[in-house]
């Protein structure tokens, strides 16, 4: 519905903007510290749990999403393509390692997102090695190493591949989902802190934007490794958790500088003042006045 200026009509504007008003916020799922992700990754009671702790693993240092390292419902699959094994490069000394029996040694874990749904191709992302257990570089490895020990597998073979009862079988994002909810259960079984029902594949990413942003990484490093397409990942910040704040009143006590706006050129011109204004002050002439401009508000904040 258009005006008669060919432009949204005021009154669907304002519906519009009602409709909007109305709408609960959108549920996200909440983000796992970083020990949350330790724990499950040292998660070793069955080859099943120690497969899909790699997956959970491997997905959070990439910020992967579900559908790039498991098996989703055909209702949410999009244009993007599941990782397989040739996606995943290692290297060391800037050189390729291709001999399987030293991936481990590598500086650092390429991965190259064939297609994905922001429609971006063949974006490949870098994650180097850490002196800690929990390490790109070792995890997938593991994971690589893992699936090319089954039979009739290749660099063609999904990430997502486990063999069980003598077949190739894949994760789905179900299982991950529900590996992450047993795990959140086991540590909060009454769900004081995170409910289960905002816990989710989605939770990797929500995470991987939060621990980050509380490393105090730059915003612009986080949106490129998390391959957000725009500032949307801020929405996964969650002001609420203590960690988010920290320092902060302490950085604005200690703030000393002196900060103000420029205003605009002042306008020079006479006013010609009211013959009240005569007889109040006893003037016989009107001097010149500078009139500051009315352009630009001014506003001065000066530290004592």
């Amino acid at each position: 519905m258009l005006d008669d200026n060919n432009e949204k009509s005021i009154i669907l504007q304002r519906q519009l903007r009602a409709y909007k008003n109305e709408d609960p916020p959108p549920e996200g799922q909440q983000c796992l510290p970083l020990s949350a992700f330790k724990s499950i990754h040292n998660d070793r009671s069955s080859p099943l749990n120690e497969t899909i702790s790699q997956l959970i693993s491997g997905a959070l240092f990439f910020a992967c999403r579900s559908c790039e390292y498991s098996k989703v419902p055909s209702s949410e699959k999009r244009k993007t393509k599941i990782l397989t094994l040739d996606n995943i490069r290692f290297f060391k000394n800037f050189e390729e390692v291709t001999q399987n029996n030293l991936l481990h040694s590598a500086d650092f874990v390429e991965i190259t997102f064939v297609s994905q749904k922001t429609e971006v191709k063949n974006e490949s992302i870098i994650q180097h090695r850490s002196s800690d257990d929990f390490c790109p570089v070792k995890v997938w490895t593991k994971i690589k190493l893992r699936i090319l020990s089954y039979p009739n597998t290749s660099g063609k073979t999904a990430v997502n591949t486990f063999f069980k009862n003598g077949q190739l079988v894949q994760i789905t994002s179900e299982i991950i989902r529900d590996h992450l909810r047993k795990f959140v259960l086991s540590i909060d079984p009454l769900e004081k802190f995170y409910k289960i029902k905002k816990i989710g594949t989605h939770t990797i990413r929500t995470s991987f934007a939060m621990i980050l942003h509380s490393a105090k990484v730059a915003a612009y490093i986080i949106q490129m490794m998390g391959r957000w397409a725009s500032n949307a990942w801020l929405r996964y910040i969650r002001t609420k958790i203590p960690d988010f704040s920290k320092n902060i009143s302490k950085l604005m006590v200690q703030t000393e500088t002196a900060f103000f706006n420029i205003p605009s050129n002042s306008i020079h011109y006479k006013s010609k003042p009211t013959t009240s204004n005569y007889s109040i002050h006893g003037r016989d002439s009107v001097p010149e006045q500078v009139i500051p401009s009315t352009e630009t508000n001014v506003f001065c904040a000066w530290a004592n």
